[in-house]
């Protein structure tokens, strides 16, 4: 399978979450953690192109190709390509971990501006909760 070698704009992105602390489940909203990036270069943020997808594959796809034993998805920020363009960033593909694999880049090196584009894109970005499988 090969997606488009450009993102979209319009495309849809995922973002997993691991950690309770980047969301609220009660005020159903995405927090700005989920969105700062590494500190060490390249400060690039790892999404999910995720258009075209159902549901349970995009779930599938955190599972096989994002979690460990140890890092489980609790919760997933979807939001649009665009959204980042808006900030002056950049949705660059990355297939080499998988074919929908790609970086959010342009981030300035650790400064006040990132913490702005972390707190812009999660109020843009939809939460949605991994559903808790039935045994």
């Amino acid at each position: 399978m090969s997606l488009p070698a450009q993102v979209a704009p319009s495309e849809k992105l995922s973002r997993f979450i691991f950690s309770s602390s980047h969301f609220s489940s009660l005020n159903n909203r995405v927090k700005y953690g989920t969105f700062i990036p590494p500190k060490q270069s390249p400060y690039e943020l790892s999404v999910y192109r995720v258009d075209s997808l159902q549901e349970y594959e995009i779930w599938q796809l955190a599972v096989e190709n994002v979690e460990t034993e140890r890092r489980k998805t609790k919760a997933r920020a979807d939001l649009i390509c665009q959204d980042a363009l808006d900030l002056q960033l950049e949705v660059k593909p990355e297939p080499t971990r998988h074919y929908r694999h790609a970086n959010i880049t342009g981030w300035e090196e650790k400064d006040l501006e990132d913490l702005k584009f972390a707190v812009q894109l999660a109020s843009k970005a939809a939460l949605i909760i991994k559903p808790q499988l039935k045994s």
